[in-house]
Formats: C-alpha cells, sequence, structure tokens
C-alpha cells in the first residue's frame, strides 16, 4: 500500500512540473519601452489572443494607469499609482489584443526598461 501511495504522489508531482514548465514556455515577449524621464506615457503593440500579460520592469516604476486595448475598445488593467516590479493580468481571451498603453510618472529615479510578456489564449494560432 506503501508503495502505491508514493508512486502516485510521484506520478503527481511529475505531472504537476511538466504542466508548469509547459505553461511557463508559452510566455512571449511582445515589447518593451525605456523609461527615462523625457516621456510620461508609452504603448506596446501586440496583435493576438491572449489570456495572460505580465509587466516587469528592473527597477521602480511609479505607473499612474495601465491600459489594455482591443479591437473592440479598451480595458483599465490598473490605475492610481502602482508601483512597479512584476504585475500580472488575467484578459478574456476572446477579444484580440492591439497594444498595451502606459502613463507613468516623469519623476523616476531611475532609467530602466520596461518589458510585456503575453500567455497566447489559442495555440493555434
Amino acid at each position: 500500500m506503501k508503495k502505491i501511495v508514493v508512486s502516485l504522489f510521484v506520478v503527481s508531482l511529475l505531472y504537476f512540473v511538466v504542466s508548469a514548465v509547459h505553461a511557463a514556455s508559452r510566455w512571449v515577449k511582445l515589447g518593451q519601452v525605456q523609461v527615462d524621464g523625457r516621456h510620461n506615457s508609452d504603448e506596446i503593440k501586440a496583435t493576438d489572443y491572449y489570456s495572460f500579460l505580465k509587466l516587469h520592469d528592473n527597477h521602480p516604476v511609479d505607473f499612474d494607469r495601465i491600459v489594455a486595448e482591443y479591437d473592440s475598445g479598451e480595458e483599465t488593467l490598473a490605475q492610481h499609482n502602482i508601483i512597479g516590479g512584476s504585475k500580472q493580468w488575467r484578459l478574456d481571451g476572446s477579444w484580440k489584443l492591439k497594444g498595451v498603453k502606459l502613463w507613468y510618472s516623469k519623476a523616476n529615479q531611475w532609467q530602466t526598461e520596461v518589458m510585456l510578456w503575453g500567455q497566447r489564449s489559442r495555440d493555434d494560432k
């Protein structure tokens, strides 16, 4: 009985690890912008269907608003002074993304690169 329980645990653990690796490999880099204090907004273009978006920066950025723009309209992902780092959002996945607009404070202390990653909602594209 003990061998069966251990075997089931090992199989379950392997399934979890393989699933996590597969999900991580589906992230694609959609673009990046340089935050250097000269501008207070940028846009990263993306044209596909995504279930998740992830924004990452190397140094803290004081974001005022982050908006996903679709063919059919737009959705505010975050607003009101979001401190940078790594943020992730779940999207509907049935709307085609056109891009992501970023508004941030020009008073950022660091020059940093902000990267946008997406996880496609349709593997057939």
